[in-house]
């Protein structure tokens, strides 16, 4: 048994000798709380990195990304300079059995999708014909209430108005 310590870190670890068989069922449902409050945790921390530096995700992967590719780059020059011996990237190969196959799916992919638009366009699926035509005309009645919206807020910030 671990010693009992008030530590941030000990209480986030998960102890894997009660949640050996750890799943999104056992972390959702509370049956492991350290995994559940990691979970909880790292979702807060993440929450807040994104709200506090008004970037979007894909900005921030990008961001580490190339901080990881310069952190690569230092540690290359470094071990050069201290004659070592760099760790050796993997060399990454694509087969042209894994293109083919690839492009075989999309092909596939792309043709049933064809059909399902020819089907559509000469009316022999008339479900999905009248989905295509509802879609638009419930996206314009939401973007115009995100209009008002938007308007009663404005009004709310700058004159004070509470009519909205």
């Amino acid at each position: 048994m671990p010693p009992r310590t008030v530590g941030l870190m000990y209480l986030l670890l998960i102890d894997l000798r009660c949640c050996s068989s750890l799943s999104a069922a056992d972390i959702v449902l509370w049956k492991c709380k350290r995994a559940t409050v990691g979970v909880i945790f790292g979702a807060t921390i993440a929450w807040w990195l994104f709200e506090k530096s008004e970037l979007s995700f894909l900005t921030i992967c990008c961001d580490v990304l190339l901080i990881l590719i310069v952190v690569q780059l230092i540690w290359v020059k470094i071990s050069g300079l201290l004659n070592k011996q760099p760790r050796q990237l993997p060399e990454l190969v694509l087969s042209e059995e894994m293109v083919n196959n690839a492009a075989a799916s999309f092909r596939v992919k792309v043709n049933n999708m064809l059909m399902i638009a020819h089907d559509i366009t000469l009316g022999k699926d008339f479900r999905l014909f009248f989905q295509g035509c509802v879609s638009p005309v419930v996206a314009i009645c939401y973007w115009q209430f995100l209009l008002f919206c938007n308007s009663c807020l404005y009004r709310n910030h700058c004159f004070g108005d509470s009519t909205c």
